[in-house]
This record gives C-alpha cells, sequence and structure tokens, in this order.
C-alpha cells in the first residue's frame, strides 16, 4: 500500500491491520480513485462493507507527506488477539443513515449519545441533542474507553437505553457498539 500510494503522489496516513485499513489518504482525484479501486479488490470478510468518503479539497488542505504502518488492530483499543476475535464475533452494532440518527436522538424516547472520540476531538465540538443525554467519556486514546464502559455508573446510565454512538469515520463506533453488547 505504501508503496501503491507513494508512486501516485498521495499523502496521508494509513494503519494496516489483519481487520483491514484504516486510511485517509490525499491527491489527485484520479490517484486517489486508483487507490480505492485497488483496496475493492482485497478479498476478506467486511471488505464489501467499506465505506469511501471522498470529499475534495485545497493543495494547501492535502496532507504533505505519507506514514503508512501495520498494527495489531485497526483502532488501537489494547485488545489481545482473543479478545479481537471475540470482539468480532459479536460484530458491531446498527449502522444508522444520518438523518435515522437525527430522528432517533431527537425522539425523547430515552436515548443517550456516547462520543467515542477523544479529549481533543470531543474539545473541537460534540453533538447535542435536547432530548437526549449526552455521555463524553472523556478518553485520551480509544485504548481508555473499555475502562469507562466497565464503571458501574457507566453501565448504570446505558442500561435498557437506545445508545447513539459517534466518532470521526465509523470504526470506533463499531468496535464500541461491540465491546458495549459484548
Amino acid at each position: 500500500l505504501e508503496a501503491f500510494c507513494t508512486e501516485r503522489g498521495l499523502g496521508g496516513r494509513a494503519r494496516v491491520a489483519g481487520e483491514g485499513v484504516n486510511a485517509a489518504l490525499s491527491g489527485r482525484r484520479g490517484d486517489v480513485d486508483d487507490a480505492v479501486a485497488r483496496l475493492s479488490k482485497l478479498k476478506g470478510d467486511g471488505w464489501p462493507r467499506v465505506h469511501y468518503k471522498i470529499e475534495p479539497c485545497a493543495q494547501s488542505q492535502a496532507w504533505p507527506g505519507l506514514s503508512c504502518w501495520t498494527a495489531d488492530e485497526l483502532c488501537g483499543f489494547g485488545a489481545d488477539a482473543e479478545r479481537r476475535r471475540a470482539l468480532d464475533a459479536v460484530g458491531p452494532g446498527a449502522e444508522l443513515e444520518p438523518a435515522e440518527f437525527h430522528a432517533r436522538a431527537l425522539a425523547g424516547d430515552g436515548a443517550v449519545l456516547v462520543d467515542v472520540r477523544n479529549r481533543y476531538e470531543t474539545a473541537v465540538g460534540r453533538f447535542a441533542a435536547p432530548r437526549s443525554e449526552t455521555l463524553d467519556p472523556d478518553t485520551r486514546t480509544f485504548a481508555d474507553f473499555g475502562a469507562w464502559l466497565d464503571r458501574p455508573e457507566t453501565r448504570a446510565k446505558l442500561e435498557g437505553r437506545d445508545v447513539l454512538m459517534y466518532c470521526t469515520g465509523g470504526i470506533r463506533c463499531e468496535r464500541a457498539s461491540a465491546l458495549l453488547d459484548a
């Protein structure tokens, strides 16, 4: 992947794990399309569900360099191989379209919003719905999320409620929702 992206002058970050690839890339549209086409040809569970989010950006917004690395996990949760397999067996929660997420958050039926992002991202801004409680786990990294979720007071706030999670790209919500249901 690194050689492929470098040959096309793509910048960004790409984490490669046994589960797949989590990447944010920038470059000329045709080169980004080539990367999507290449990744789409990979075989494995989950690849048919990959969501590619492609947005135009100014040259000043493009990544100045490329960083590719391998990791044990797609998002740094701190789980060993056995725990990852168990979470994979549970699978992610339901992915909602924005309109459905919004409707459920505003319905006033006891929904709770959980911000799965880290402290820095949450400080930039967060969602709030007038009829739903928003919980901020105040995590430094995603690896801290499990400890927050395991607290009795957290479990009590979530018990029997419609839990709506959000993050920046979806992968942390997939892991967090599997952990919630495990």
